[in-house]
């Protein structure tokens, strides 16, 4: 791409001429194509590919339509869809009308447009007209053509007028051609339709090349002069904010006043744009007048694109020359930036929703108004003072867009502290002293520093907030660093109390006054303070008298009493944005600073140069750790997450706090993390063109990537200056040095592009499959995927899905079962691989956690089966699904419709038969229906003990093996287990790890009933490696709970309160309300044993609500005994007996025991001393088998009295000492009230 052909030929030889009005007679044409607004509309709901699919047909209609213009015209400006030609020299308007013929026969030859997501037919409309057309050439180095005049207003209407497929042309033009070329037209005065293309001399045409010379450069948008590697840059998508200036109310014909405004006009917008860091990219022409096209974010990335281009729309309109008609419309959003048009001509736009919507505001605008819509001031990073402008409906939008209008720059933007504060509890602590220190009237200067993002404000706020200390701001500002004082401004005007809005005569005023009262002697220099607050006041004889050489002395003297007066009593003076303070203020707040022995000052800074750098003590701010990382992002997400969801949110962001939240809330809604695209796109944008293109085709292969791959699908890996900033070359391959520079860099690239190099990618991969080492079939996988080889995807994909099945790791195999799946949907001839894709993606999904996706793979494959068997067997997969998530009355109807469905059918059912019992009886074994367990395993064992011929029913075999031996412990003890061994045999045959750790959990449960706690925590601890080495995060946080309740009962609380808190982040997770539950009622006991009462009653009775919701009743009746026994603990004898007399139904095993107790010590507090006893020798003989219970109940009963009290207690002593309990004094101590008042009681 040269310059050349980014602007019009009539400009190429115009040199270094002195003259600012070029004046060409000929013909215009003005061509807008129509459809594209209904293409648009059916492409929105693509969103940024349909974008892109717009723009590119837009280019290709463009590069087919320019050739025909090959009569001698010149394409003078590019808006959108529509294009300004100008034909001059001998019969121009022959030629004009030629080419205006020929393109829209060319359109009505390709303008049937047919794509993936729309259709539509364009057509274009087409004015012409004949005068003489005013080129003015305003700015200074940057050069910008302005179109304007009579002849340009009147070819704009033309083309306005007109209808799609038509042309018209003008009086003017008419007269210049045959009079059978024309005809009438009607409702268009001065205009006729053009009938015919008529003929042309060949030897007249002009070769589009011709005049090309190095003068264009100056026509350059100073983005691309400045960056001569940006003319090669390729098409990207990103966020940006767009902006039209509209000026209008120009005469015919430029005077010599209006040239000149128009030259001043240019030059204000030029030096606002160098200012805030935007992009002028064109003047378009418009009736009447003209517009500047503004962008924020293209061609390169900005942080805080609507910041800069609504403070760069409102001080151009606001500072307008007098006389001018200014008015803007401001917006932002996706936008798709590029070249477009043929080889010989183009031009870089940005289009999308967002630049249609900006010019539509602009017109609704009123003179001396910006409009901006509320999405973008909410965006900003800067404040603004605003005035609701409601809702307004514009054309191509079917909603309502709320919009505002900016009067003016507001205070700093107010910090959003809805984000918990974690740690950083050094660098509070340190910024806590100095603020401390402020209050005793000592003063300190701090300077806080870090990268953006990383938590400096929130820092500084957090310690203001504890000390309370009265605080002083002043702010650097982006967009001010080059207007003298405007970081004193922003301290000063509110001391003094002149509004922000305050024109120069008011501040001036308000001025006078306060200085007036403050200090009169002040008032002889007040021209020297005026600037400091933008006011206007009467010059004074002692400023006149001021050699220049002193004057800027003078001022910072002055300007630091004042200060000095306005800050006298106690505080702390904050200085935010320090590497954005101008020059003028950093001079007197340094001044001020070095001379105040009194305020604490906190200096906020970036880690880079400029601004206010004072030699201070320093606080460099540093990334969160990786638990308060995660902190942070599950209190902005409002959930738990899972382990494998979590850990890759905390390694993208790096420990940075904007980053995470900018994660974390993009996983609560789903919106885009704008502040990481802007601060990293920042980065990327400027390297060079090839450095950037290097890092996109590097992000196409990933954040690691092999060496060999990286050099068939990128080059030699020569990474070296800016681009080792972002990439790393190691001994065998090359890495993102993070994860985000990654994702940002490949969420520019075009979906076209993208496709293309996934594609090279995996050719690469097919060509050298050492190149991708392990990973070879996931890594094919996704560049199927993307590159829209479904076939290739879906075969790729199944074999990562099963290896990574193999190697249990289970996140990797959801990973991969989702890609087989979507690719299975894409395939019309995989259809049939649908069903059994699903069924697979949901047993993975619910051994790794992930039970609702589970749940809804099981329940789409049924939709797409019509065997009845098979239905039934995915009925029992929906039933295990839905106990997992604590639905068991919806679990056991799919497992009835599953019985119904295979009934009768006879053998070919059996096994789905086994495996619907096997399922039941775990349902009834959660709800402790141990009679009901055992029989459905037994009839499972019937069907299968001599039939297990595969894997499957092997495991269905196994088991019920476990489920009898589950019950059958439960109901007569360790007498009744008969088949574990034989469960165990079967899981090592079929390689099921995940089961194997599910037979431990029963023989931890069996040891643990038994007393040989010990050897329960052993097995536990198996069974939570064996579940860690399957993938099973949740089973492994079951087995760390078991172990905890162990720990619990051992008085080892403090060991046992982190599993209980890692295992209750992974059920809330999962969001199994069951698992909950269990992980509460232990919390529960956990406080229980720690006497923290209130604690306890809090989780007993939320236990117990929580059981209730899921159908079990033994174990809501057991959280409520627990909680009358807290109850009993805290001296409340009538809230116990509250509870305990809404028991309705007698529990069983050790339930039943504590109950017992409970009722025996209320007993006591009654005075029946017999009772108590009596039901006390109960309680001891419910837990004959369960030596924990029966310790408690025998120590209970020697507190009863009689002859064997010391006995008994010896015994329970004994018992509780071999269990491992370490604080049995303290255990046996916690019911003494029952003793106290058995003796009142005899």
């Amino acid at each position: 791409m040269t310059a050349a052909a980014l602007t019009p030929r009539l400009l190429h030889g115009l040199g270094d001429v002195e003259q600012r009005v070029l004046r060409v007679d000929g013909t215009a044409v003005v061509v807008d194509i129509s459809g594209f607004t209904t293409l648009s509309e059916q492409l929105a709901a693509a969103g940024r590919e349909g974008t892109e699919q717009l723009i590119a047909t837009l280019s290709r209609i463009f590069t087919v339509l320019l050739p025909a213009t090959d009569d001698g015209g010149d394409v003078v400006k590019f808006a959108g869809d529509a294009l300004f030609l100008l034909f001059s020299g001998d019969h121009h308007a022959r030629h004009a009308v030629h080419a205006a013929w020929n393109m829209n026969r060319v359109l009505t030859a390709v303008g049937d447009i047919h794509l993936p997501l729309a259709r539509a037919k364009l057509r274009m409309s087409v004015g012409v007209h004949s005068g003489t057309y005013e080129f003015v050439l305003t700015g200074d180095e940057n050069v910008s053509a302005i179109l304007t005049g009579g002849a340009t207003s009147r070819v704009l209407e033309l083309q306005n007028a007109a209808e799609a497929g038509r042309i018209l042309v003008s009086d003017e033009t008419a007269a210049l051609l045959p009079a059978t070329q024309v005809g009438p037209v009607e409702g268009a005065e001065g205009a006729h339709r053009l009938l015919r293309a008529g003929s042309v001399a060949t030897a007249s045409l002009m070769a589009l090349s011709v005049g090309r010379t190095d003068a264009a450069d100056r026509f350059l948008p100073r983005a691309f002069a400045e960056r001569p590697d940006l003319l090669g840059a390729e098409p990207d998508h990103r966020w940006a904010a767009i902006a039209f200036v509209q000026v209008s109310g120009l005469a015919p014909s430029a005077t010599a006043e209006e040239v000149e405004l128009m030259s001043r006009l240019t030059l204000l917008v030029e030096q606002t744009a160098a200012e805030t860091g935007v992009t002028l990219l064109d003047v378009d022409p418009s009736p009447g007048g003209y517009r500047y096209f503004l962008t924020a974010g293209a061609p390169t990335t900005v942080e805080d694109p609507e910041g800069r281009l609504i403070t760069a729309a409102l001080r151009i309109v606001q500072n307008a020359p007098r006389g001018s008609l200014v008015r803007a419309g401001v917006t932002s959003g996706r936008v798709f930036a590029g070249f477009v048009g043929a080889q010989f001509r183009q031009t870089y736009t940005v289009m999308g929703d967002p630049t249609n919507l900006a010019a539509r505001l602009t017109s609704r605008a009123e003179p001396g108004v910006v409009l901006v819509t509320r999405s973008a001031l909410e965006r900003s990073g800067r404040a603004f003072a605003s005035t609701d402008g409601g809702a307004i409906t514009v054309k191509g939008k079917s909603h309502e867009i709320p919009v505002a209008t900016v009067t003016g720059a507001a205070t700093s933007v107010t910090l959003d502290a809805s984000s918990a504060f974690v740690g950083r509890e050094g660098e509070l602590a340190q910024l806590s002293d100095v603020l401390q220190a402020a209050q005793r009237g000592t003063g300190a200067v701090v300077t806080v520093s870090g990268p953006a993002g990383i938590g400096k404000s929130r820092l500084v706020e957090r310690a203001l907030e504890q000390t309370g200390l009265p605080v002083l701001r002043a702010h650097g500002d982006r967009y001010g660093i080059a207007t003298p004082y405007s970081a004193v401004s922003s301290l000063l005007r509110p001391l003094l109390g002149i509004p922000i809005a305050a024109d120069a005569a008011d501040a001036g005023a308000l001025l006078t006054a306060a200085v007036s009262q403050l200090d009169p002697d002040l008032r002889p220099w007040l021209p020297l303070l005026a600037p400091a607050v933008s006011a206007a006041v009467e010059p004074t004889a002692e400023v006149d008298a001021l050699d220049d050489g002193f004057r800027a002395e003078r001022a910072t003297a002055v300007l630091g009493e004042l200060i000095g007066l306005l800050t006298a009593r106690e505080g702390c003076l904050v200085l935010e944005d320090a590497q954005w303070i101008d020059p003028a203020s950093a001079g007197v707040l340094t001044e001020v600073i070095h001379g105040d022995r009194r305020h604490g000052v906190v200096v906020v800074r970036r880690d880079e140069p400029g601004g206010l750098e004072l030699e201070a003590p320093g606080i460099a701010i540093g990334p969160l750790s990786d638990d308060d990382t995660a902190q942070l992002i599950e209190g902005i997400a409002g959930r738990r997450l899972l382990p494998a969801d979590l850990r890759p949110l905390v390694s993208r962001s790096g420990g940075n706090p904007l980053y995470a939240i900018e994660l974390a809330a993009g996983l609560a809604t789903g919106r885009d993390a704008l502040a990481i695209e802007q601060l990293i796109g920042e980065r990327i944008d400027a390297l060079s063109e090839a450095d950037r293109a290097t890092l996109r085709r590097a992000s196409v292969l990933g954040t690691r990537i092999p060496l060999g791959l990286y050099v068939r699908c990128v080059g030699a890996p020569m990474i070296s200056g800016g681009l080792a900033t972002m990439l790393e070359l190691g001994v065998d391959g090359v890495s993102f040095r993070s994860e985000l520079f990654r994702d940002v860099a490949y969420d520019q690239l075009t979906f076209q592009t993208k496709r293309e190099l996934h594609r090279a990618a995996a050719a690469a991969i097919e060509a050298d499959p050492s190149a991708a080492g392990s990973t070879r079939d996931a890594m094919l996988a996704h560049h199927y995927q993307v590159a829209g080889d479904w076939r290739a995807a879906r075969d790729a994909a199944v074999r990562a899905a099963q290896s990574a099945e193999r190697a249990f790791a289970l996140e990797e195999a959801v990973h991969a079962y989702r890609v087989a799946v979507e690719a299975a949907r894409r395939e019309p001839a995989a259809a049939d691989d649908l069903p059994e894709l699903l069924t697979a993606l949901g047993r993975v999904s619910l051994a790794g956690g992930w039970a609702q996706e589970g749940l809804e793979a099981f329940s789409h494959a049924r939709k797409l089966v019509t065997d009845a068997v098979e239905r039934a067997r995915l009925d029992r997969e929906r039933a295990f699904a839905l106990n997992v998530l604590g639905r068991p009355a919806e679990a056991v109807r799919a497992l009835r419709a599953a019985r119904r469905g295979v009934a009768g059918i006879g053998d070919a059912a059996q096994s789905v038969l086994a495996a619907v019992a096997v399922t039941e009886a775990g349902l009834r074994l959660r709800q402790g229906k141990w009679h009901e367990a055992r029989r459905l395993a037994q009839e499972s064992i019937g069907i299968l003990a001599d039939h297990a011929a595969d894997d499957a029913a092997k495991g269905v075999l196994a088991d019920a093996y476990r489920y009898h031996d589950i019950a059958a412990g439960e109901l007569e003890g360790d007498q009744a287990i008969q088949y574990t061994q034989r469960s165990l045999e079967l899981y090592d045959q079929i390689g099921d790890e995940l089961s194997k750790s599910k037979v431990y959990n029963l023989l931890g449960a069996r040891a643990y009933y038994r007393g040989e706690w010990s050897l329960a925590i052993a097995l536990y601890s198996q069974a939570q490696l064996a579940a860690e080495a399957a993938g099973d995060v949740v089973g492994a946080a079951i087995e760390s709970v078991n172990a905890a309740e162990v720990l619990v009962d051992q008085g080892l609380v403090g060991d046992a309160r982190p599993r209980l808190a890692e295992a209750m982040h992974v059920f809330e997770a999962s969001d199994n309300p069951y698992l909950i539950a269990i992980a509460t009622a232990f919390s529960a006991r956990g406080h229980q044993r720690a006497a923290d009462r209130e604690a306890a009653r809090r989780d007993f009775t939320r236990a117990a609500e929580l059981f209730s919701t899921v159908d079990d009743n033994d174990w809501a009746r057991d959280n409520l005994i627990r909680l009358a026994e807290t109850e009993l603990d805290a001296g409340d004898a009538g809230a116990a007996r509250a509870i305990l007399d809404e028991i309705r139904e007698e529990p069983t095993g050790p339930a039943l025991s504590r109950l017992l107790r409970q009722r025996a010590r209320l007993a006591g507090l009654d005075g029946d001393a017999d009772a108590a006893r009596e039901l006390t020798r109960e309680a001891a003989a419910a837990a004959s088998l369960l030596p924990f219970e029966r310790a408690l109940s025998l120590a209970q009963l020697a507190r009863c009295g009689g002859p064997a009290d010391g006995a008994l207690a010896a015994e329970a002593e004994q018992t509780l000492a071999g269990l491992g309990v370490v604080d049995v004094e303290a255990l046996l101590a916690a019911s003494s009230d029952l003793s106290v008042e058995s003796r009142h009681g005899r």
